[in-house]
């Protein structure tokens, strides 16, 4: 796996206004596998930014609730909206800075690799959202 591939598997969007986040394609949902919307969007869904999903400053439930899958509303609910309209910010899952390095990125991998041997031993994770992950 190259430098790339990595950083590119280890950062995400951490959501503040919302406006810069595709909300199908971009990385956004840290507790979630892969980080990323899984569902497909409803030919009658406009939504198109994370920013879509916030009404008066709160994510808009109802929403939610009809264009995604309920293990996603339960994590994406659990993100906290900015209320002094601070922009996204892009950053690095895997550590407590959000910063990338070296260590960090090795770490990743190394967890990578004892989870894939667990998933091969029967040991996989019971859900896809994962609630103790660091952010």
């Amino acid at each position: 796996m190259g430098s790339r591939s990595i950083i590119e598997e280890g950062a995400f969007k951490r959501v503040g206004d919302g406006k810069e986040i595709n909300l199908w394609q971009d990385g956004w949902i840290a507790e979630y596998e892969e980080g990323r919307v899984k569902s497909m969007r409803p030919s009658w869904c406009t939504a198109k930014r994370v920013e879509d999903l916030i009404k008066e400053g709160r994510w808009d439930h109802e929403l939610i609730y009809k264009v995604l899958t309920k293990e996603e509303v339960n994590c994406i609910t659990r993100i906290p909206i900015s209320h002094r309209r601070k922009v996204d910010k892009l950053t690095w899952i895997h550590s407590n800075s959000g910063e990338y390095s070296v260590q960090s990125g090795y770490e990743m991998l190394s967890l990578k690799k004892e989870k894939e041997e667990r998933e091969k031993a029967g040991l996989g994770e019971s859900s896809r959202c994962m609630q103790n992950q660091k952010l």
